[in-house]
């Protein structure tokens, strides 16, 4: 998979520079503040305008829409939708291929879910346990207009990029005790994985961020 790269679109720092060309990894040059800071500022900026609260409102019901009927919670679908953001930062187009979407799932989980063991886990208690899994949202994020085909893309591109297993190859120490922990979570059975997404989807219900409309001037 590749590397942590870098800006190759209009980024505006939290100073108004423009981190275009610059790492992910690096900093703002005037202010020192990290690039991947303002890459999630940016990602999860507040809407400032009533228009931009009514296109949040829209999004979260698609959101709830693309992630009704499957095993993945809304919490998993926002993280791939989130994933999608971050490539086209990294690419400067608005497409990806599902092996660039795969790369920035990987370091997005990884820097919002915590070290790669804990987003490991977290991302198996989602059901998102490889590739296709991946693939299986984004298509879902497509039926509700949240993303766009092109033509020639399917499914079938996810095949094989990377299980739960691989995802973090050489970036955690006991990487058996991980395959272990992953299969007791796996063969906990439907009941206790009932529990667990309904639980998330309570979570999802409570904590996904909801449009905050500007104040009026005084």
């Amino acid at each position: 998979m590749a590397e942590w790269s870098t800006v190759t679109g209009d980024l505006r720092c939290r100073c108004s520079y423009n981190l275009r060309g610059l790492a992910f990894a690096g900093r703002c040059p005037e202010c020192g503040r990290p690039v991947s800071e303002s890459v999630r500022y940016y990602i999860h900026e507040e809407p400032k305008t009533p228009e931009q609260a009514e296109a949040l409102q829209k999004r979260n019901t698609a959101l709830r829409h693309a992630a009704a009927g499957t095993p993945y919670p809304i919490a998993a679908v926002l993280l791939v939708h989130r994933a999608f953001t971050l490539v086209k930062l990294r690419s400067g187009q608005p497409n990806a291929t599902a092996a660039d979407l795969c790369d920035a799932f990987r370091d997005y989980a990884r820097s919002n879910l915590g070290r790669p063991a804990k987003a490991t886990l977290q991302l198996a208690e989602w059901n998102i346990r490889r590739s296709e899994d991946v693939g299986a949202i984004v298509f879902r994020l497509v039926a509700v207009d949240l993303l766009r085909a092109e033509p020639g893309d399917s499914p079938e591109r996810f095949a094989g990029l990377f299980t739960l297993e691989t995802l973090y190859a050489g970036e955690i120490d006991d990487t058996a005790a991980l395959a272990a922990a992953l299969r007791r979570e796996q063969s906990a059975g439907p009941p206790l994985l009932r529990v667990l997404t309904s639980w998330l989807r309570l979570m999802d219900r409570l904590f996904l961020p909801r449009p905050k409309w500007p104040r009026r001037p005084s």
